[in-house]
């Protein structure tokens, strides 16, 4: 058998993935020819929910159950495609312009949404995760954030009209 044909042949072999599999199982993955068995999970696509548009992003520098003490706000403008969400700030944070890249993503399962979010600069990193039931609305919540400064606090999100 030539190179090629045998390619093909182990190409054939090995089963196709399905974007429809329940959100948790197994498959049998072929490894060095062993047929090992694995978890398999899908993430579904948050298609209910949009986080597209202006949002105004508050802050504390505590964790808690609200927002408390010297509280501080921005815009932020977010993309939202498929579960996948981009953005970048609207003008100043807390006085200064930040050069930041906003990238994230929305989860719709069980009932309810996690949306995780990632504030990407030059030597700073910080992330924002907050989680809702689908009775609620995410302005109804409180996330927490935490940086690669080592803080963290609580934060909200109000959608701009």
């Amino acid at each position: 058998m030539n190179l090629l044909a045998f390619l093909c042949a182990v190409a054939l072999s090995i089963p196709p993935v399905d974007s429809a599999v329940s959100t948790r199982g197994t498959a049998e993955v072929p490894l060095d020819n062993v047929v090992v068995p694995m978890d398999v999970v899908t993430v579904p696509v948050a298609t209910e929910y949009t986080l597209d548009g202006g949002w105004q992003l508050s802050w504390d520098d505590q964790v808690g159950q609200e927002l408390s003490g010297e509280v501080k706000t921005c815009e932020i403008r977010l993309r939202h495609v498929g579960s996948k969400v981009t953005g970048r700030f609207s003008g100043r944070v807390a006085g200064t312009m930040r050069n930041a890249i906003l990238e994230g993503e929305l989860i719709h399962q069980s009932g309810g949404y996690v949306f995780l979010l990632q504030q990407h600069e030059p030597d700073y990193v910080c992330t924002y995760q907050i989680c809702w039931t689908e009775s609620q609305g995410i302005t109804d919540k409180v996330g927490v954030w935490t940086d690669t400064k080592g803080r963290s606090g609580n934060f909200s999100v109000l959608k701009l009209q």
